[in-house]
């Protein structure tokens, strides 16, 4: 078999972090696909407008032999979205089932 090469992805935010953003009556929703994660293993901040959700995704077991194909990530990721200036007690966070929901109203 040929040797494999290391695959880059130049935006992976957006392929490890597929995201839906809609309006909700006065609410804002950001729905985030993230399957196969644990909630310690995601981290959601609010800084200066900015919302970031960042992922440190660990390797849970090793393998023993050499990769003939590759396409799951492990390591750390982050992702950014400016929702402008909002009252951090307004912002509401949910991971279920590998869905990470984030609803802020949307008048501050």
């Amino acid at each position: 078999m040929a040797n494999t090469k290391k695959v880059e992805y130049p935006f992976k935010e957006n392929i490890f972090m597929p995201s839906d953003i809609y309006e909700d009556g006065n609410m804002y929703v950001i729905e985030i696909d993230l399957p196969g994660l644990k909630k310690e293993e995601i981290k959601v901040s609010y800084t200066n407008g900015y919302l970031t959700v960042d992922v440190n995704k660990k390797q849970d077991r090793k393998v023993v032999g050499k990769y003939i194909h590759k396409e799951r990530f492990f390591g750390q990721i982050k992702r950014s979205f400016f929702i402008g200036k909002k009252k951090q007690s307004d912002i509401k966070v949910n991971y279920d089932n590998g869905v990470l929901n984030i609803i802020f109203p949307v008048k501050d």
